[in-house]
């Protein structure tokens, strides 16, 4: 008998990581953020560029965005990315780390006052004394759908609303909390 032997090399590439910011990140409801995904090689020469991979983005467990190393995120829950090799030389399956992106809990607005006032027919005007039933934010912003309504802002909690003319009123109050 006859032998033949042919050795062939075979070349373990390390996996490249990849990693996912901001991480974690919390945003207002009704906003977004970018999540943007990086590449390391970890020493892999054959597959160390995203052109390497394709995507598929998941929002718990949901696809959400494709082939893209970005995506904006508009709700809150856990974001990853899955990255699979788009060549017989590339041919591993990545999933990225995981990012919570958590929404900052609404601010708290609530009117106290009167919801009737009687014009003082001297003065032609008639006042409600009103009030925030919450504190602690920076922000306070009072007005009025109509310019027969003013404000005196001595104090921004509790402004008395000065009412010229007869008639009805919306009284209107946005609190911005520190995230804006």
């Amino acid at each position: 008998g006859c032998t033949v032997v042919k050795t062939a090399t075979v070349t373990i590439q390390p996996k490249p990581k990849v990693t996912i910011t901001p991480n974690p990140v919390t945003i207002c409801p009704g906003t977004s953020v970018t999540l943007t995904a990086s590449i390391n090689a970890n020493g892999n020469t054959m597959c160390s560029t995203f052109s390497s991979y394709t995507f598929q983005w998941y929002n718990n467990g949901n696809p959400v965005g494709t082939n893209t190393t970005t995506l904006t995120a508009t709700n809150y829950g856990t974001y990853y990315a899955v990255l699979t090799g788009n060549s017989p030389a590339c041919n591993c399956v990545i999933t990225t780390d995981t990012v919570t992106v958590s929404w900052y809990p609404k601010p708290i607005a609530k009117i106290k006052g009167n919801s009737a006032v009687c014009i003082n027919a001297n003065t032609g005007t008639g006042t409600i004394n009103l009030s925030n039933a919450v504190s602690g934010y920076p922000t306070y912003n009072w007005s009025a759908n109509s310019g027969s309504v003013t404000f005196d802002f001595n104090n921004i909690y509790n402004p008395v609303a000065t009412i010229t003319a007869a008639g009805n009123y919306q009284i209107f109050l946005q609190v911005i909390d520190a995230n804006g």
